[in-house]
């Protein structure tokens, strides 16, 4: 198996995989500034002088402790190492003129040296006086860069194309594994980096600064030192769609200086001249102005953000350090400060003459939204100057209207004859959909209607309360109808009966009271399938929770042959597909893998799933009886609740594992 060929690798082309491991001779780093100067008075002139004082010997200088800008000590920062220096949290990292110590948080496991950041970039690294230290538990004292060479799966390319020196440190047990890339150094077997490890605990990298500039908009000046920028974007289709806006950097120096494109998932491969010949990315020069632009891709809206280089003329980006990585993005959120917030519920209302933005609470998972609120009718939706705003608490960064219609569950229909657009939600766990109808407006693809997907609106938008006409929408306890009579009769019944029609009324009064029947994990009976052959398993007179494990390749892990699933009650039973190495999946995503097949078997009152077949073209079947009707299109049952889970995700049971 070809550990490298599963991982993510910025910027690293083909035809570096014969310089692995290989010196090539010491071609000299490009950062020839005062640094330099600095760093062989420190090497050389500083042992004398101490010698001479009777200060010690002539050995190696220890790096200094950088405590400036963009470093953090263990002690403010979570992690428990005594040295201070550059936290790599993934991103880009310049190197400062004094000597610093950049620590990369790693899991000492056996003979494997995992890293616990995501993929980083330093810039300006001086070897002669910069140092890496790897801090984890159990770290040894006489680890050094010879140790990481040879530690399990840890593998170091050279690039001369790129100009850097690229640390792949252990795969993790997802069989992933992140990088250190080194800027402007070639040292394929580490003889010249000072690498130690010391024992210490991880720091909390959400409380950490990010590496290098950040940039959003506007117009930023490179220093005189080896800057790192960091632009932040999302692939859609491939491409790079900027989520930072249109940013000028001047004085930007081609060989010390480093801009680096940084994505939550970057595609494997994707390096500096795949922007040359990604779709809709535009790279432009202009001699008489003396700049390089490179446009990105348009978002969902038409917009387009983009990097002006002043001073740079290169339209094939050869004189550029450009790198792509994976990590985490931010973003300063939507404005919406052009009107008030109207909070929405499952009541009706009516837009006001002024601008407004109705908030609409949404469940982000599985990579798509299920409705909170609803279904509502808005009449007067004004799509000059009123907003649609999706609020979802764990919405990625940089989630746009493409997302939202490409994901599983989500339907926008618009009628010429009923003179309205309705957006349509993806089912929920009780496989409930919800949604917002526009009144008036015919939109079926949503180009003319602004909608605003986001995960917080502090400090981002204006302060707003419903008017006369709107009542329902300002409180989302309040109820027109349905209060006097469903709190006595609904705690007995409404788990089987409430499913299609009560939702839109009965939403404000039946969270209070139908929490005696409905299935939850206070009530719920955990049962792990676990057979060694053919057979049946029965549910219980309670609310049952049927676990069963399957392997990321799509394969059975409880068994090749047919387990029955029997006495299934779809009001209050459902069923955990189990993934035992991988994540979390919608059902369209794990009905995709190669060699499943998910079937409503109608006559045989039943749905059946068949996992992949394994290397002997043997496979498992799944029997669920009972219950049909399976949306293969949409990924949703008539009746059945289906999730497939991490079993990370998972908490265990007092049973022990979940298979």
């Amino acid at each position: 198996m070809d550990i490298k060929a599963k991982r993510f690798q910025p910027s690293i082309l083909a035809e570096d995989n014969n310089q692995k491991i290989e010196n090539l001779g010491r071609i000299p780093s490009p950062f020839n500034s005062y640094k330099r100067e600095l760093g062989l008075f420190t090497a050389i002139t500083l042992p004398l002088i101490l010698a001479a004082c009777g200060g010690g010997g002539g050995g190696a200088v220890s790096p200094t402790p950088d405590t400036g800008s963009g470093s953090s000590s263990g002690s403010d920062s979570g992690g428990s190492t005594a040295t201070a220096g550059i936290e790599l949290d993934g991103g880009s990292y310049a190197a400062t003129s004094e000597a610093d110590t950049f620590i990369v948080d790693v899991s000492f496991d056996g003979t494997s040296v995992v890293s616990l950041d995501s993929d980083s970039i330093i810039t300006g690294f001086d070897a002669a006086n910069d140092s890496i230290l790897l801090r984890g538990s159990g770290a040894s004292g006489e680890f050094n860069a010879a140790s990481l060479i040879g530690s399990t799966g840890v593998e170091v390319s050279q690039s001369t194309i790129n100009n850097n020196t690229v640390i792949y440190f252990s795969p993790n047990s997802s069989n992933q594994s992140t990088s250190i890339t080194i800027a402007g150094v070639l040292d394929g077997d580490l003889s010249t980096i000072t690498i130690s490890a010391e024992e210490g605990s991880a720091n909390d990298s959400s409380a950490s600064a990010p590496g290098g500039t950040d940039l959003e908009s506007g117009t930023v000046a490179a220093t005189s030192s080896a800057d790192a920028f960091v632009y932040e974007v999302k692939f859609v289709d491939g491409s790079p769609v900027a989520i930072d806006g249109e940013v000028i950097i001047t004085d930007f120096d081609a060989a010390n200086d480093t801009l680096t494109l940084q994505a939550a998932t970057a595609p494997s491969g994707f390096s500096k001249t795949s922007l040359l010949t990604a779709a809709n990315v535009d790279i432009t020069t202009n001699s008489i102005e003396n700049y390089t632009l490179i446009s990105f891709a348009p978002d969902a809206s038409g917009s387009s953000g983009s990097i002006r280089l002043d001073g740079i003329v290169d339209a094939d980006l050869s004189s550029l350090n450009i790198n792509i990585i994976s990590g985490a993005v931010s973003s300063s959120g939507p404005d919406l400060s052009d009107g008030s917030n109207i909070e929405l519920d499952t009541t009706d209302l009516t837009a006001q003459a002024d601008a407004e933005n109705f908030v609409f609470d949404a469940t982000y998972a599985d990579s798509t939204l299920t409705g909170d609120d609803g279904p509502l009718t808005i009449t007067g939706f004004d799509q000059s100057k009123d907003k649609i705003v999706i609020l979802a608490s764990s919405l990625p960064v940089g989630y746009d209207l493409d997302d939202f219609k490409g994901a599983a569950g989500i339907d926008i229909q618009s009628s010429a004859i009923d003179n309205s657009t309705t957006i349509y939600f993806a089912p929920d766990a009780n496989n409930k959909s919800t949604s917002i109808t526009l009144a008036g407006i015919v939109d079926g693809s949503l180009g003319s209607t602004s909608i605003v997907f986001t995960s917080s609106l502090s400090g981002e938008t204006s302060s707003g309360t419903a008017t006369s006409t709107d009542t329902g929408a300002s409180s989302e306890s309040t109820a027109t109808s349905d209060t006097s009579s469903d709190t006595s009769s609904d705690t007995s019944s409404d788990t089987s009966s409430d499913t299609s029609s009560d939702t839109s009324s009965d939403t404000s009064s039946d969270t209070s009271s139908d929490t005696s029947s409905d299935t939850s994990s206070d009530t719920t009976n955990v049962i792990e399938v676990d057979l060694s052959a053919e057979g049946t398993v029965s549910g219980t007179d309670a609310a049952d929770e049927f676990r069963y494990e399957f392997n990321d390749d799509g394969t059975s892990a409880e068994g090749n042959f047919i387990i029955t699933l029997d006495n299934f009650d779809s009001a209050n039973d459902k069923v955990v597909l189990v993934n035992k190495d991988g994540s979390s999946l919608s059902v369209l995503d794990f009905a995709s893998k190669s060699g499943i097949d998910v079937v409503s078997e109608t006559f045989d009152n039943r749905i059946s799933i068949s996992f992949t077949p394994d290397s002997n073209n043997s496979n498992g079947t799944l029997y669920i009886n009972g219950v049909t009707g399976y949306d293969s299109d949409a990924g949703t049952f008539d009746s059945l609740i289906l999730e497939i889970k991490a079993e990370t995700d998972l908490a265990a049971t007092s049973g022990g594992d979940f298979g």
